[in-house]
């Protein structure tokens, strides 16, 4: 269908195009999501479902509608109940310290919700997740163990920075700078602290 249109783009006008997506590729589309299965399938729902939003995009004056991003969003939601349903978790299960499963699964989906949504999305699920692993996290300078502050920073390029800023300031930097001070009140060896 995507090639008809391709073919066919210069010499119909937009409203057709735009009819044709509506009518017949976007229903198209969600059948093919609602028959998805993630534990058969090799290839991740996002890789063929954003190459399809992407070319069906370029084919109606190279921005996507707002149709195939309601597409794209659907097809998450259907990705996202499929495969936790499969899993017997919910969302919250899912996003476990130290497993890069969420990560991977969410973070190729940023881009196709509108900036509110995907806030929304991390504000209610990924960032209390982050909170409790920095609660829990200790800084200790004679045997720190740092692999809890990179897996919460790896949430860093999907989350927007004022939420990363507001946990790493309330959960992190109150510890750390607490036991700096206590640290160099004591007279340490200097450039172990600088290290």
């Amino acid at each position: 269908m995507l090639k008809f249109l391709d073919y066919w783009e210069k010499l119909l006008p937009s409203s057709v195009l735009d009819r044709i997506l509506d009518d017949i590729v976007l229903p198209k589309l969600k059948n093919v999501v609602d028959s998805w299965e993630p534990h058969r399938e090799t290839v991740p729902i996002h890789v063929w479902m954003h190459s399809v939003a992407t070319s069906a995009g370029t084919q109606v004056g190279g921005c996507i509608s707002n149709n195939m991003l309601q597409v794209e969003q659907y097809s998450f939601t259907a990705a996202q109940r499929k495969y936790f349903v499969a899993n017997e978790q919910d969302m919250d299960e899912l996003i476990v310290y130290a497993d890069g499963s969420a990560f991977t699964i969410l973070s190729p989906w940023k881009a196709v919700f509108e900036s509110a949504s995907w806030e929304e999305l991390m504000r209610r699920f990924i960032v209390p997740k982050l909170q409790l692993v920095l609660q829990e996290f200790q800084v200790n300078p004679a045997k720190q163990n740092l692999d809890q502050f990179y897996w919460v920073t790896s949430w860093a390029p999907v989350i927007p920075v004022h939420l990363m800023v507001d946990v790493m300031e309330k959960f992190f930097f109150s510890k750390w700078l607490q036991v700096l001070y206590h640290w160099l009140r004591a007279n340490p060896n200097f450039e172990e602290v600088t290290k």
